[in-house]
This record gives structure tokens, C-alpha cells and sequence, in this order.
């Protein structure tokens, strides 16, 4: 564990002695892995049939685990698994489309799931989708939309998925996040709201289950090329011509997220391994690098650190009754 020294954590940024990671680094290297770390592990990735979700599934299957592809677009996730069957012959992979918005079709690919594969070992949900644009401007049901995908679907898929994960009193769940989920950002308001949410419901959750070994976390995943970096769908066509000077900025930014791709992927492999269950219920930001963070695993914890909340001044007790039931959390018995 940490010394002393290691544990003094200042309110700057970048978090001293804590390296800010672009690429894939050793603590989170992909040799580091045993046979038995993930063979046969069942893995469901929403939002696989391309981008981070894709190369996360391909990594999974790297490794020896059963993994499910899965994509609003059925040709998406069809052919990701058509490229892990290509590439690990050997491992048993399955695909099948599914609507992050529509609670039936995510039970139909739990269904799916469960027969084909198995009960789900790791849940990683990476399915989302957000724009650019002012609040103002926003149509509602543009608005609502967005917040569906991102926060109501996750939470539906993880619904299905626990059961068996609590029966078993293992598994992992990862929720693919955003450095908008703790920080302050303009400009795509309904994608950080639900993205906060989907944190605070991860911090939460693992509040439920100190019972069992099922861990949670939520990940900002660096800022890689992926689809939600694409100019051309980055704003709705209404909000560009109702808002030309933040169309102008983002056509700028955008180019900018350019960090590998290995970096969000082997983290969250890491994250599943197991190896950083110090650090379950917390944010998790992949630009940080998680061996430092884990060498003062002490202090985040100590100071609750990596995690949603007000830093106020104390001026009113913990409510005793309230405060023993959290510790002791017995109601899983």
C-alpha cells in the first residue's frame, strides 16, 4: 500500500504523480493476462458493432471469453461477429440487434444471450449517443431521446443482467462514460445529464451489492476516433443553422480526438480482470493512469475521491439509524 507521501493528493490538476495516459501503457498491457482470467467468461457489449464496443469485443475474444455483439444495426453487429469469428476461430461468439430505447428488445437480447451463451459475467455498457447543441434550441423529444439512450437503456440491460450476477455473487459491470459526468461542460446538456445520472447510478448500485463481488464502475474511455466524433452527425441539421458559430467551433474540435483506441479498450479490460476491485463504485477516468491511482487506493478511499458529490462544510450530523443500516446493508439476506 501507499506510503504516506503517496497518499497527499492536492485539489490541482493534473493530479500529481498521477500520469496522464493518451496511449496504451503497462499497467493495462494486454500480455498481463492468464489463461484462466477470462476463458469462457461471458460478455455482453452493447453498441459493439463498431468503434470502442467493436475493438473491446475483439479483445474479450483476444482473451478466450464468449462475447455478444450487439448494434442498433443488425448488418453493424452481424459483421463484428462475423470479424471475431475470422480472427479467434476457436471462440464462440453471437450478434444480435437491439434498441437501447426499447425495453422488450433488450430483453430479447438478454433472451438472447442466456441461450446462446450464458448467464452474463460482464455487462459493458458502451451504447449511447449525444450532440451538440444549446438547451435552448433543443427540440423535447430530441432532448428525451438522448437521455433514453443513455441513461434509460443502460439501466433497463443492467436490470435484466443482475439477477444472475447477484445469485452467483460475482461480475462486473462497466458503464462507458464521459469526463462531462463529473466536470461542468455547454453545449450537449442532455448527454451529460444522462451520463451523470448513469454515474451517480453506479456509485449507488455498488452501495447494494457489499454483499456479493460484483463490482461497477463508470469510465471516461480517453477521447478516441468514433462515431460520435463525426462532423457530419455531431449536430442536428436544425440546431447547425440555428446555431452556425458552435457548428463553425465544433467542426474544429472535433479532429482533435485522436487518442489510440487501445487506451479505452484495455482499460476496461483491466476494469473486468478484476485487478482494480479496490477501486469498484468509482469513476474511473482512462487518461488516468489506474496503476498510480490503485498505488493510493488508500486515499481515495479515505477521502472518497473518483466519485460523484458536493464538497461542502459539515454542519449536520450523520442521522445514526440511516448511517448503520448503509454500513451494515443486510437486506440482501
Amino acid at each position: 500500500m501507499a506510503d504516506s507521501n503517496d497518499n497527499h493528493l492536492d485539489e490541482s490538476r493534473p493530479v500529481p504523480g498521477i500520469p496522464f495516459r493518451t496511449s496504451l501503457y503497462p499497467a493495462i498491457r494486454p500480455t498481463q493476462y492468464t489463461d484462466s482470467d477470462f476463458k469462457d467468461k461471458i460478455v455482453l457489449i452493447t453498441g459493439s458493432g463498431r468503434g470502442i464496443g467493436r475493438a473491446l469485443g475483439l479483445a474479450f475474444c483476444s482473451l478466450g471469453a464468449r462475447v455478444c455483439f450487439t448494434d442498433l444495426s443488425p448488418d453493424a453487429a452481424a459483421n463484428a461477429a462475423r470479424e471475431a469469428r475470422e480472427t479467434y476461430p476457436a471462440i464462440v461468439v453471437t450478434s444480435i440487434e437491439a434498441d437501447m430505447r426499447d425495453y422488450s428488445s433488450l430483453k430479447r437480447l438478454h433472451n438472447h444471450v442466456v441461450a446462446t451463451l450464458g448467464e452474463v459475467d460482464i455487462l459493458i455498457n458502451n451504447a449511447g449517443w449525444g450532440d451538440f447543441t444549446t438547451f435552448d434550441v433543443t427540440r423535447p423529444e430530441d432532448t428525451w431521446d438522448t437521455i433514453t439512450v443513455n441513461l434509460k437503456g443502460p439501466l433497463d440491460i443492467t436490470r435484466l443482467c443482475l439477477p444472475a450476477m447477484v445469485k452467483r455473487k460475482t461480475g462486473v459491470i462497466i458503464c462507458n462514460t464521459t469526463t462531462g459526468a463529473v466536470d461542468n461542460y455547454p453545449f450537449c446538456i442532455p448527454y451529460m445529464l444522462a451520463k451523470t445520472a448513469q454515474g451517480k447510478f453506479m456509485h449507488c448500485l455498488q452501495m447494494e451489492l457489499t454483499e456479493t463481488d460484483v463490482q461497477c464502475f463508470h469510465v471516461h474511455p480517453g477521447c478516441p476516433k468514433t462515431a460520435m466524433g463525426d462532423p457530419e452527425t455531431a449536430m442536428r441539421p436544425y440546431v447547425r443553422e440555428l446555431r452556425p458559430t458552435l457548428w463553425k467551433w465544433v467542426e474544429g474540435y472535433l479532429p482533435s480526438l485522436d487518442e489510440d483506441m487501445e487506451l479505452a479498450v484495455w482499460s476496461m479490460v483491466f476494469l473486468a480482470s478484476g485487478k482494480a476491485a479496490a477501486l469498484k463504485g468509482r469513476y474511473i477516468n482512462a487518461n488516468h493512469d489506474i496503476g498510480e491511482v490503485l498505488k493510493r487506493a488508500d486515499a481515495v478511499i479515505s477521502r472518497n475521491m473518483y466519485t460523484l458529490k458536493a464538497d461542502t462544510f459539515d454542519v449536520v450530523k450523520e442521522q445514526p439509524q440511516v448511517a448503520d443500516f448503509y454500513r451494515q446493508n443486510k437486506y440482501l439476506k
